[in-house]
């Protein structure tokens, strides 16, 4: 496992993104758990301890949704402007209402857009106009259609998963859609800074080693 470009502590930290990729063989483990990479966010308000909802009750309940902003998250934006991640076959894990996959979609990247809820994949549909491929599935149980894939993304879906093992799942069946040498961007909520009210889940950096070092190669 490799870990890079590490953030000073003394700066208050909303989450992190992590990019993990594939490789043929993974040989490498390190144990420093400070070394993230690590990006200063912000997030709209909503209760940290929820238990798991019906996401389908969510999307029907027409109430302003925090992770569902009909805007392209701007770490992604960021991401994918810099080159850092280059068009290719690609799948959004929990991909909501279909925004950051359109907008993959506009910048050349040929996207299957995966969510639990029935109801999200069904404004995603009609918000993409055909420019992506949206299905309901379980990622946990369901392998995702039109694999294997060079870049997968997820927006804060890893994070929801409370259990070890569910995490853990999470990343083998991301390693198993993807193709050797391809990337996951995951978007988490991270336990650094003080306590909070509000936010998305939080997870340690040791946490999220833990699910995914076995898999695949944290960059």
């Amino acid at each position: 496992m490799r870990l890079a470009n590490p953030l000073s502590h003394q700066t208050r930290v909303e989450d992190f993104h992590l990019q993990a990729v594939k490789h043929a063989r993974h040989t490498q483990t390190c144990e420093r758990i400070n070394s993230v990479t690590i990006s200063r966010r912000r997030y709209p308000r909503y209760d940290a301890g929820m238990p798991h909802p019906s996401w389908n009750d969510n999307y029907a309940s027409g109430e302003p949704l925090p992770w569902d902003t009909g805007t392209p998250d701007p770490m992604l934006v960021e991401m994918i402007e810099s080159r850092a991640i280059v068009p290719g076959r690609t799948l959004e894990v929990g991909c909501g209402t279909g925004t950051n996959a359109t907008y993959l979609a506009q910048h050349g990247f040929e996207v299957v857009g995966v969510d639990i809820s029935s109801l999200a994949v069904e404004k995603a549909r009609a918000n993409a106009h055909a420019r992506c491929r949206f299905e309901t599935v379980d990622f946990l149980s369901d392998a995702p259609p039109g694999g294997p894939f060079q870049f997968v993304f997820d927006r804060g879906c890893f994070h929801t998963f409370d259990e070890d093992h569910e995490r853990a799942r999470f990343a083998e069946n991301v390693a198993a859609a993807l193709v050797d040498g391809g990337t996951w961007l995951s978007l988490i909520g991270s336990t650094e800074g003080p306590p909070r009210e509000v936010g998305p889940p939080r997870r340690s950096a040791r946490e999220v080693m833990n699910a995914i070092e076995p898999a695949l190669e944290i960059l």
